[in-house]
């Protein structure tokens, strides 16, 4: 492969990226699409202003990544709502990430880079990146990371300011497509020191405004959106913590190895019950360290691929809450940028077996080819992923919802029912969204039981209490649903529903002793 002119690797293995990919071109929206096309700052005219100058407008994703929505805004204006444009760019940037990855690896001396970069482009663990619209955010931050990696390379070499201040640039878009990139500096001086086998003041000082304006962007998001994020509702403890990220370093790697079952949301360990996340933490923190201990004998190229996949993960395994915890522990897009550490060193190590490389390469290729082909739709996926692991409940409440879009609320209904057989996080939700559901499918005991259950659970909780106005109304019992309706506004004053359910109640049947 080597011997072929530099252009035909680089097109085959934009080829080989985007033919793995082609299904998820006819893919569907999903989940939190809407993101992008039921945004306003994405639709108006005016919003791309306001995405960089008043982030927390953008309430569909509490995150401050302007480049992204810079880049949905654009595409807005081209081909609107439809999904077929925006994936069709998710898989071309995919290809780009890949060659550059590949001319990453070829100036970093690296063995078999054409095979590393190709196990990236076909491994099934990124399918959620690349076929997933809203997670276009994986896909542009992996191309300015890898950017702002060849551009430091270049100026490691040659030392001029302009390639410095690319690096720079290309590494502050991607923090502003993604925060994961924050990582960067740290693993910029990893392979300095794997080139140099040493990090003194040359290698380390450039590197510290990269640091600067990671940890700044880094606090300027967290600033903005901490209070809006769904981890902030989590009360996990530091031994809790330390736990989670044991199992996630075993989770993580094990899907790498063997990537099937693939889904979207997986199910939550519970913490505390057993050792086997302080176990997994001490076996992975000693074999990292044996790693280093022995880094003559295995070579240091080894020692930094394992300590790049631990370092650019470390953002997610736990230690610090973020929103997907609340649906999540873990999640198959958080590797995209850290699998390339142990993809990297699996191409080195098997380019000499071509016969098996090839096979690989076939099978996972079959595989990404499958996956992709469930973001056909949201019933699709979850369907998938509710066969796959029936205990992840989220996935239903996802299912769910998706079967009542479709206008099939019977089978909704049936799925949001078995949630409460596994001890869902906030029970109260579910419960509501059980009554609102058979309220409209004409069950209305069955929603009263509901009802009732939510508000055993919370008593103070004001969307129960609207929605047990809505069936008492339908029950004909209107002074009743107007006191509910009163009950919501008295614990959420201007709650718009309640204050229209109201309006409409009193406006259309006066009551007694109305306003």
């Amino acid at each position: 492969m080597s011997t072929r002119p530099a252009w035909h690797a680089a097109l085959a293995l934009a080829i080989l990226a985007i033919a793995v990919y082609l299904p998820a071109v006819r893919a569907g929206q999903i989940w939190d699409d809407g993101v992008v096309t039921a945004n306003p700052l994405v639709a108006e005219p005016s919003g791309l202003l306001r995405v960089w100058l008043q982030p927390s407008l953008n309430t569909h994703e509490p995150h401050y990544w302007p480049v992204v929505y810079t880049m949905f805004w654009l595409e807005y204006r081209l081909w609107g709502p439809s999904p077929v444009g925006y994936h069709t760019v998710n898989i071309l940037l995919h290809a780009v990430c890949v060659v550059l990855l590949w001319v990453l690896l070829r100036r970093l001396e690296v063995p078999h880079a054409w095979l590393g970069a190709a196990l990236f482009a076909v491994h099934p663990i990124h399918a959620e990146s690349v076929a997933w619209m809203a997670e276009r955010k994986d896909v542009l931050s992996g191309t300015f990371y890898l950017g702002a990696a060849l551009a430091y390379l270049r100026f490691d070499r040659t030392r001029r300011g302009r390639a410095y201040l690319l690096a720079l640039i290309l590494f502050t878009l991607a923090m502003l497509s993604k925060s994961i990139a924050v990582t960067w500096p740290a693993a910029a001086a990893l392979v300095l020191w794997w080139k140099k086998a040493q990090l003194g003041r040359q290698e380390l000082v450039p590197l510290v405004p990269f640091a600067l304006v990671g940890a700044g962007l880094t606090a300027f998001d967290l600033w903005l959106f901490y209070d809006m994020s769904e981890s902030a509702h989590l009360v996990l403890t530091w031994p809790q913590r330390l736990e989670l990220a044991g199992r996630a370093l075993v989770f993580y790697p094990s899907k790498l190895l063997w990537p099937h079952p693939l889904v979207a949301l997986y199910p939550k360990w519970k913490l505390g019950t057993t050792p086997a996340g302080w176990a997994s933490l001490a076996a992975a923190t000693a074999l990292l360290a044996a790693l280093v201990w022995q880094r003559y004998r295995v070579g240091r190229g080894a020692v930094v691929g394992a300590l790049y996949y631990v370092l650019t993960l470390a953002p997610a395994l736990g230690l610090l809450q973020h929103g997907f915890m609340a649906f999540a522990w873990v999640a198959d897009r958080f590797q995209y940028l850290p699998s390339i550490g142990p993809l990297a060193l699996a191409g080195s190590l098997l380019g000499r077996f071509r016969a098996a490389a090839a096979a690989l390469l076939l099978v996972l290729g079959v595989l990404t080819w499958r996956q992709s082909a469930l973001y056909v739709d949201h019933i699709t996926l979850f369907r998938h992923n509710v066969a796959a692991y029936p205990q992840a409940w989220p996935a239903r409440a996802q299912l769910s919802g998706g079967l009542a879009n479709e206008g099939r609320h019977a089978e909704a209904v049936e799925q949001l029912t078995e949630v409460l057989r596994y001890d869902p996080d906030e029970r109260h939700t579910i419960h509501l969204e059980l009554a609102a559901m058979q309220t409209n499918l004409g069950r209305h005991d069955d929603a009263r039981l509901n009802l009732e259950a939510a508000l055993r659970l919370v008593p103070d909780y004001p969307e129960a209490h609207y929605e047990y106005g809505r069936w008492l109304e339908k029950q004909g019992r209107r002074e009743e649903a107007a006191e509910r309706y009163r009950r919501a506004l008295t614990l959420r004053p201007g709650f718009p529903p309640a204050e229209e359910a109201l309006d409409a109640l009193l406006n259309g049947f006066p009551l007694p002793g109305g306003h």
